[in-house]
């Protein structure tokens, strides 16, 4: 509105120089002073050109803009880089199995069998990588990159260290190892911690079955059990079963049979699970002598 009444005014103005010319000519005793004239004349056409010139270059620049409006909803039809790339996120909770070579520098540190540790997305050489440990905190080596998703949901989803297990395969001719891993991605915090607790305890019964010194039964039976209902509480993946050998439970309750100790062989009846897989004739045994205990406890016969 403002640049309308500027140009207005502007161009009264030099009708109104205009006239005064006219006049000027026209009558002969006008006293005028014709260099003043002539210089506001001047001014006002210079004025008068420098807004057109404005009013020009302000047209052309809401002309582009315009255009460039126009093309933005073409723009966003077109695919972000980001859209372009696969999503990397997985859509739902997923066990993700990972395989690593591992160097000869590991074969005296390491042993054929199950494995339970932690993956953590770590830097080294200015790259993030995603690193694999032991339980005990030994380093076996990175997820390769070929991997691409498995490695952004791990950077991405997970800051803190993430439970995983599997194997550590050991191949004869090439006289070296390689892993054979499995982690949980998108599981609910309970469901880690589970998958958390049913690894630690695999590893601590592999331990005392390996172990050259005595066990406390007691203890075993007790992780024994213990692993048995975590792993019927919620479907397990197979990479984590452990079967306990049902001759410990049987042999168990005979040597306390053979020893009369009521009081333990009583006891075995805090371990349901592991009896309840025995096959019948043994389980009726066990059964049978936890009863036989109960009663001698009780005082019921001699």
């Amino acid at each position: 509105m403002k640049r309308y009444l500027i140009f207005g005014f502007l161009t009264i103005l030099i009708i109104t120089l205009n006239f005064a010319f006219i006049i000027a000519m026209v009558k002969e005793d006008v006293d005028i002073n014709y260099g003043v004239l002539f210089l506001l004349w001047l001014v006002v056409i210079v004025a008068a050109a420098g807004l057109a010139f404005l009013e020009n270059k302000r047209k052309k620049r809401l002309a582009t803009e315009e255009l460039q409006e126009k093309k933005v909803p073409e723009d966003h039809l077109k695919p972000t880089a980001q859209e372009v790339s696969p999503n990397l996120i997985y859509k739902n909770k997923t066990l993700q199995k990972f395989r690593i070579p591992l160097s000869k520098d590991f074969n005296d540190k390491v042993k054929a069998g199950f494995f339970g540790g932690h993956i953590v997305t770590e830097e080294f050489a200015n790259e993030m990588m995603q690193s694999v440990y032991t339980r005990d905190g030994q380093l076996l080596g990175f997820i390769s990159k070929k991997d691409e998703q498995l490695c952004q949901n791990l950077e991405q989803l997970y800051k803190e260290p993430l439970v995983c297990w599997g194997t550590l395969v050991w191949h004869e001719e090439e006289e070296n190892f390689t892993i054979k891993g499995y982690v949980p991605i998108l599981y609910s915090e309970p469901e880690l911690n589970r998958f958390r607790r049913l690894v630690e305890l695999k590893l601590e019964l592999q331990e005392l079955e390996t172990s050259e010194e005595e066990v406390p039964m007691e203890l075993y039976l007790q992780k024994a059990e213990n692993f048995s209902f975590l792993e019927q509480s919620e479907l397990t993946p197979s990479s984590l079963d452990h079967s306990m050998d049902p001759e410990i439970l049987t042999s168990y309750s005979r040597s306390l049979q053979e020893a009369k100790d009521w009081k333990k062989l009583r006891e075995l009846e805090k371990y349901p699970i592991l009896i309840s897989r025995l096959k019948q004739p043994y389980k009726k045994e066990v059964q049978g002598a936890i009863k036989k205990a109960g009663k001698k406890i009780e005082g019921k016969t001699e």
